[in-house]
């Protein structure tokens, strides 16, 4: 990797990059710091509709830590195809969020992106994401955060919708 790439990351996050050379995205980086400048998400490479997915996940996760939200995970990968966003607790529930950003409204709210087919996927990712630990949280819910504006605009419009969905189709968490 080059010195400019290490420049770009938190000591943790580039071993775990300098580790896994040929997946340049953030996985598994649990309880990693919110950096307050985008540029500490940034990769050097890569289309512009994921660099401005991972600006938007970054102002979601600022927002809620300021919220007092813990920040346990971001991009966590759960499942074969599954991944979670962001992976918070809220007092003693745990709370898997999906982001959504755009950069305006004309083509409707982000929330209304997330139909049946993505909320199975999600559920089939924390249900795989609760089998992974020992002792699974006894609560946890579903939100999700609409982040509207431009990496290179005015700071975005952030709404968090708690308990967006329940867990669908026949899944359910291990007890």
């Amino acid at each position: 990797l080059s010195p400019r790439f290490h420049t770009l990351f938190a000591p943790q996050e580039y071993a775990l990059l300098k580790r896994n050379k040929r997946r340049l995205h953030l996985q598994y980086l649990m309880a990693a710091p919110l950096a307050g400048d985008y540029d500490y998400f940034r990769l050097t490479a890569g289309p512009a509709r994921l660099r401005t997915g991972e600006w938007g996940e970054a102002a979601a996760g600022r927002a809620l830590v300021a919220a007092g939200f813990k920040l346990l995970g971001r991009r966590v990968r759960a499942g074969r195809r599954g991944e979670i966003d962001l992976l918070m607790r809220d007092g003693e529930v745990l709370v898997f969020v999906e982001v959504k950003t755009r950069a305006d409204e004309a083509h409707g709210r982000p929330v209304e992106s997330v139909g049946r087919d993505k909320r199975l996927q999600l559920s089939k990712a924390a249900v795989a994401y609760l089998k992974r630990l020992r002792s699974p949280p006894r609560y946890f819910r579903f939100d999700v955060v609409e982040v509207v504006g431009r990496v290179d605009g005015p700071p975005p419009r952030i709404q968090h919708i708690q308990n967006a969905f329940q867990l669908e189709g026949r899944l359910r968490p291990p007890l």
